[in-house]
């Protein structure tokens, strides 16, 4: 079962996509098609139509996150994205469908650069609770160089004027909604307490300095909180001794959350291995958020759950260093991305998680009862897919054919699937590898494409029979190889109200003018 699984996907996704000349998704999946860019075409491998979000004549590079909302409170589903290249925060406001019933987003910049180059998390949540949704967003890169705090006695200006070398200054900014989100300039206000220097090393968003971030009511007051992952520099007086942490920020509640320094900083956990995820979600049922962290290199218990304080009716503690963590789990070739989701149908939030080393997918069944000792720990673990050759990179949850039943949509080195439990109707085939569905792939086309002689080698090639080669048939295919894309994160929602879920997804093409064909992707669902 696992070789069969395996060796469908690494077939599925040898079939490349071209990647030249991305258009703007009207509403009507492009234009054409003559580029042969899957998103001229609207065309996919699968039932989903592909839509450009962002204007098609706006060359933005770089896209790495995208969160939903209602920003202006029509009832439609509006985005939000962020561009690690061009460097905008943007919001992408759905617009009325008219007779044609076409699918168009209005696209308007909120801010971006200096305070914001990198960014590491986004998020949409009212944190001001004025009614309008407003947009957090973790930087992992201010552009600034990070010094070490002037005001303590073991800060050494002598010593490289107090600068934190092979060190990123990053900081949590908060944009608030002003009420007209396309006619007014949204507030945008830097948390102080947030700013500090994190790691340098990785070129992903979950590796090194501020890895990931969430947003939820942690203390029960006040509405919505922040909850960030850092990895902190050597030599940081700040933080000795070294130690990798989460921190969480407690909204002071109403028109005071606009007011940055209100928003406080206190470290809940911390530990030494480097830290990359983090998820608030009330892990056991008592009525508070807890909060789900991975480790990727901790020796054990990668996956952990923080109990939260208040569980233990100890509401004074809940913004100090929280009890021993509770594990979860631990995949040796490290633990990255979380998602989270009811995968078994039973009423309990389970876990997935994505190991980048170990080219793997798996979730994690919530017990009954969780334990916050290692009694009946770790949990139950189950594989979705292994792949063969790419690494896995964007995963989400959500139900994709309307069965009621979870499906995931999973992300690898450009190409984009769905993946399925392979039956709707025995409940066991949820625990086996799941069934894999290719919608693109935006990936270089397999190194023998003009050179195999089998036929059956790759879905949507044929056999020349003047020249024994292989030609590629496949009307989205293109032969010139793509150098690396990058799905970095992917959205399950129903966009367009139709009662079906379609896939929101970021596209970072590293090749091809990587800075003009970016694309932030709606794949719209039309086959359920």
């Amino acid at each position: 079962m696992k070789c069969k699984i395996e060796r469908t996907f690494a077939i599925s996704i040898l079939a490349a996509i071209a990647t030249a000349g991305c258009q703007s998704g009207s509403g009507n999946g492009g234009s054409n098609g003559s580029s042969g860019d899957f998103l001229d075409s609207g065309q996919t491998q699968s039932f989903f139509r592909a839509i450009q979000i962002d204007p098609q004549a706006e060359d933005t590079a770089g896209p790495q996150f995208v969160a939903s909302g209602d920003f202006n409170n029509d009832g439609r589903i509006d985005l939000v994205s962020a561009w690690n290249e061009s460097q905008p925060i943007q919001i992408h406001i759905q617009q009325d469908p008219g007779l044609f019933g076409n699918i168009v987003f209005a696209t308007v910049p909120l801010g971006g650069t200096t305070p914001i180059a990198y960014t590491s998390d986004l998020k949409v949540a009212d944190m001001d609770q004025d009614g309008f949704d407003d947009v957090v967003v973790l930087v992992k890169d201010t552009g600034l160089v990070p010094q070490c705090d002037l005001s303590r006695e073991d800060c050494d200006v002598t010593e490289n004027g107090g600068f934190l070398e092979d060190a990123l200054q990053g900081a949590i900014v908060i944009f608030f909604n002003p009420q007209d989100p396309t006619g007014l300039p949204w507030e945008g206000v830097t948390l102080p307490q947030s700013v500090l220097a994190g790691t340098s090393e990785g070129e992903l968003p979950e590796t090194g300095g501020y890895t990931s971030m969430d947003v939820g009511d942690i203390d029960n007051i006040n509405g919505p909180d922040i909850v960030v992952a850092l990895n902190s520099p050597e030599g940081d007086p700040a933080v000795e001794p070294k130690t990798n942490r989460i921190d969480v920020y407690p909204n002071t509640g109403g028109a005071t959350a606009r007011n940055p320094e209100n928003w406080a900083r206190y470290t809940i956990h911390k530990d030494r291995p480097q830290v990359s995820d983090c998820r608030i979600t009330d892990v056991d049922d008592d009525g508070d958020n807890d909060v789900i962290v991975t480790f990727p290199n901790a020796k054990n218990a990668n996956i952990r759950w923080l109990p939260n304080p208040l569980s233990f009716g100890a509401e004074g503690n809940v913004l100090e260093e929280w009890p021993p963590h509770a594990p979860i789990g631990q995949i040796a070739t490290n633990a990255n991305v979380i998602e989270l989701g009811d995968i078994d149908g039973d009423g309990h939030q389970d876990v997935m998680v994505r190991s980048s080393a170990g080219k793997v997918i798996q979730w994690f069944r919530r017990p009954e009862s969780p334990s916050a000792t290692f009694i009946r720990s770790p949990w139950q673990v189950f594989t979705v897919a292994e792949f063969a050759e790419r690494a896995p990179g964007a995963i989400a949850l959500g139900d994709l054919t309307g069965d009621g039943k979870l499906d995931a949509a999973i992300a690898a080195e450009g190409a984009v699937a769905w993946f399925t439990p392979f039956s709707s109707t025995d409940p066991n085939s949820t625990f086996e590898l799941w069934r894999e569905n290719l919608i693109i792939d935006d990936g270089p086309p397999p190194e023998d494409a003009q050179n195999a002689t089998d036929p059956q080698s790759d879905p949507g090639t044929s056999v020349d029979p003047a020249t024994g080669q292989t030609v590629i048939t496949d009307p989205n295919a293109n032969p010139q190889a793509t150098a690396g894309t990058l799905v970095n994160t992917m959205l399950i929602l129903d966009v367009d109200g139709d009662g079906r879920n379609d896939i929101v997804g970021t596209l970072d093409r590293n090749a091809l003018s990587g800075l003009s064909n970016d694309a932030l992707v709606l794949f719209l669902n039309t086959g359920f």
